[in-house]
């Protein structure tokens, strides 16, 4: 089983969001919003710099607590 990886918890200095990249994404059930991040990966006793894509999902729309609001009668 997969489980997220939190790579943002601690901040990144290097990383930049590039939200011209960002693509909607379609499940069954629900769709989300993928964010691009693009973090550069240093060569070792080389001038050449790579690009790491990482992607962040992200709610296409707010959540409304109200809906989950149990009252009693």
């Amino acid at each position: 089983m997969e489980s997220a990886d939190d790579w943002q918890r601690f901040g990144d200095p290097w990383s930049r969001r590039r939200d011209t990249h960002e693509m909607l994404v379609r499940f069954a059930d629900m769709t989300v919003r993928a964010v691009a991040y693009d973090m550069p990966v240093i060569g070792y006793n080389t001038s050449n710099i790579g690009t790491l894509r990482l992607w962040q999902s992200e709610a296409v729309s707010d959540f409304d607590f109200k809906l989950l609001t149990i009252r009693s009668t």
